[in-house]
């Protein structure tokens, strides 16, 4: 069994600031020898139905129905509970998990992939969504040697590099299923020269989990599988040429889908509870530190962000980088973020601290987080920060 770490769309890294940073399951990465043209004009004709959501992929599969990945699912934010398709930001109303689906967690207690636990999540929106055509659901288990469109706007690359670009663009490409199992399916990632590898091989990259595999039978576009991991094997990287994709077998999964759509399924509850800035801040140790910090960092004063990181930075952390040297960094990063006004906080315990903020200089909503020592006196031990997020109204 592979743990399997959600990830999501980030901002760029700065030293002063650890931030979320990509894990597996994948955008798509391309043949060395094929114009990458070839590749974002194969997207036109199968994008319709594929929106993002929580930094990654789900396939619109009814007018108000989204099927995505369990790990992406559980990654939604407490503020963007939102599904982005086109130019329509779609509230999320219930999100479904398959059965058993986290129950099994590593050390660091991400998830943990089980063969005969599907990696699929089922959202249903709030309204809706008009003018785009749903993909339809595979319904056969005959997937072995099917050849397949793998979609998406993540990270991308060659099978020779990997993932080392990120520009949003949509890129489809074909593959082979070469396993159908339990509940996955699975195909390689053939270089050129290879026997089987299709004319516009490829396979995802980091930004498009829970994204689909597609087929078009009977000339309407099906939905085989959703994007889960990668193994690596015998690559020399993630999603390079020799990798494995496996997706989550939707064939397998219906008895689940079905009576979900048909609303005999209970829906995840959601841990966190959002409040509103404007109603207060809560007299906790994230909400103290969370405060002080979005004050010195708006006032701009290096005393008054010293003396943050002095009174809330963990010990161990200084001592690689001092105070001063952070403070610093914070003033060169208003540059980038103007003043950052809070407008909604989650205090979960057990989790970090979470607070939405809206960045004046890129006019963008970012979710940050606090992680702080369990004992006293909760001293910070790690910041992140992503992007993009909507200003949901509270809980």
């Amino acid at each position: 069994m592979r743990p399997v770490i959600p990830f999501t769309r980030v901002i760029l890294a700065f030293t002063a600031i650890v931030l979320a940073s990509p894990a597996p399951a994948r955008a798509v990465l391309i043949r060395h020898d094929r114009p990458d043209t070839n590749y974002k004009a194969l997207a036109k004709t199968y994008s319709g139905p594929l929106g993002n959501v929580a930094g990654a992929m789900g396939t619109l599969i009814a007018d108000r129905w989204v099927l995505t990945a369990a790990h992406v699912a559980t990654n939604i934010s407490p503020f963007s509970k939102s599904f982005w398709i086109g130019s329509e930001h779609v509230p999320i109303a219930d999100v479904y998990l398959y059965p058993g689906w986290g129950r099994q967690q590593d050390a660091a207690g991400h998830a943990v992939t089980d063969s005969k636990i599907a990696d699929l999540a089922l959202i249903r929106l709030s309204r809706p969504v008009q003018g785009v055509r749903p993909a339809r659901l595979h319904r056969k288990a005959n997937e072995r040697g099917m050849k397949i469109v793998v979609i998406g706007n993540g990270l991308t690359g060659t099978g020779g590099t990997g993932p080392n670009n990120e520009d949003g663009v949509m890129r489809a490409a074909t593959n082979v299923i070469d396993e159908a199992e339990d509940r996955t399916i699975s195909f390689s990632f053939s270089a050129p020269g290879d026997s089987g590898v299709t004319d516009l091989e490829g396979i995802g990259g980091p930004g498009d989990s829970g994204g689909p595999a597609l087929a078009i039978i009977g000339g309407t576009t099906e939905i085989l599988g959703v994007s889960s991991i990668n193994h690596t094997g015998a690559a020399n990287g993630s999603s390079q040429y020799g990798s494995t994709e496996v997706y989550a077998r939707v064939s397998t999964s219906l008895a689940w889908i079905d009576q979900t759509l048909a609303g005999r399924s209970q829906p995840m509850v959601w841990p966190d509870t959002v409040h509103s800035v404007a109603k207060g801040w809560p007299d906790s140790p994230g909400g103290r530190l969370a405060r002080r910090w979005l004050d010195a960092y708006n006032s701009r004063d290096s005393l008054a962000l010293v003396a943050f990181e002095r009174e809330f930075r963990a010990d161990s952390l200084l001592a690689k980088k001092p105070a001063e040297a952070r403070a610093a960094s914070w003033r060169n990063l208003y540059g980038t973020w103007g003043r950052l006004e809070p407008s909604q906080w989650v205090d979960t315990p057990g989790s970090p601290f979470k607070v939405l903020v809206h960045a004046g200089g890129p006019d963008q909503w970012m979710r940050f987080e606090f992680t702080l020592e369990a004992d006293p006196p909760h001293k910070l031990t790690r910041m992140i920060t992503n992007t993009p997020e909507d200003p949901g109204p509270p809980g």
